[in-house]
């Protein structure tokens, strides 16, 4: 109970917070203010807000003013966030074109919205978790196949002392594979003591790999803490990573320019992510996750596809290619972002 109650109030922080990237944003507020000084900086208003800074007329303070304000932060955003969505699932060329081209009272901006969402993901999973649906094995499974692997090794090394010449090298390299294939098993059963310590590091030729093994063997949670921690900070950085490679890809039209491809590429994070919450939402509800699996794979590139036909007008097999192109790089940028994370996570 309490890690829903705290991941609601994940959700209700990210609303507010991105409701902050936008202030104002299509709001409207019937207090004229003119006649009266603004507060903040002297100016005579002339209307709601100050023409020179920007701060609102109507300054309260009062315990109700507070709690109007945490509310309408959270329902304008909500009531906002209803129109861009269903939009951002079907048509997600037409909200980015429109958006560029200035229709942006009516939506949540890019940023604001992939604020959100990241709060949103990472609240569910704190709620229902992964879900990676592997089954772990059992202790007699761990044994069996532990003995297994020792009985190959020994095999191998007596392999290795009654040979000779290139078959001897051939026998020590597959004899160094099975340690290090041993010594995976060992850190995947959590070996505990000393004794398997010493087999990981004979094994391990490397002190920051070992380092980082010995750290995976012995506070799995604080990694995987790390893990969801650093990703939920970084994950602003997919923007700036991604938004290069497409403006690589419509390097030759000139009417789109770097801010074009920071909308698009912000946008389509955001819906990857929401999908992502969908689908696992989904799965946790009884869906079968067959089906739910097809539709993460397949719904991606559709999605961009309609995305990349609508905001940039491109023709049919300028768009099939540039998809393609596109969730190549994103898997790959994707794979690199996930091994940076854990190696930064046991590296610490």
């Amino acid at each position: 109970m309490d890690g829903e109650i705290a991941s609601a109030g994940d959700i209700a922080t990210g609303m507010l917070v991105a409701g902050q990237v936008e202030p104002g944003h299509g709001q409207r507020h019937d207090a004229p203010g003119v006649g009266t000084r603004c507060l903040n900086c002297g100016t005579p208003l002339t209307g709601a807000y100050c023409h020179r800074c920007g701060q609102r007329s109507d300054v309260h303070r009062t315990v109700g003013a507070f709690w109007h304000d945490l509310l309408h932060g959270v329902l304008h955003f909500e009531g906002k966030i209803w129109r861009t969505l269903p939009m951002l699932a079907m048509q997600p060329g037409d909200l980015t074109r429109r958006y560029v081209d200035g229709e942006r009272a009516q939506f949540v901006s890019p940023l604001a919205l992939f604020l959100f969402v990241v709060f949103l993901t990472f609240a569910t999973l704190n709620m229902v978790g992964l879900g990676v649906g592997v089954r772990p094995m059992n202790n007699t499974e761990i044994s069996t196949a532990l003995t297994e692997m020792d009985a190959d090794i020994a095999r191998l090394q007596q392999h290795v002392d009654h040979s000779s010449g290139n078959d001897r090298a051939d026998a020590e390299a597959q004899l160094d594979a099975a340690k290090k294939t041993r010594a995976a098993a060992a850190i995947a059963a959590g070996e505990q003591g000393k004794a398997g310590d010493a087999a990981i590091s004979a094994a391990i030729d490397n002190p920051t790999l070992e380092r980082m093994v010995h750290n995976i063997r012995h506070d799995p949670h604080l990694l995987l803490y790390k893990l969801q921690n650093n990703a939920y900070k970084y994950a602003w950085a997919l923007i700036p990573l991604s938004a290069p490679f497409i403006w690589l890809l419509f390097a030759w039209r000139r009417q789109y320019g770097l801010y074009d491809h920071l909308v698009f590429v912000t946008y389509s994070i955001a819906f990857m992510l929401a999908l992502f919450v969908t689908l696992r939402l989904l799965t946790v509800a009884g869906v079968p996750s067959a089906l739910t699996a097809t539709v993460g794979v397949l719904w991606p590139p559709m999605h961009i596809y309609r995305q990349l036909r609508g905001a940039y007008r491109a023709s049919v097999p300028g768009a099939l290619v540039r998809t393609a192109l596109i969730t190549i790089y994103a898997v790959g940028l994707l794979a690199l972002f996930v091994f940076a994370l854990f190696a930064w996570g046991a590296m610490g």
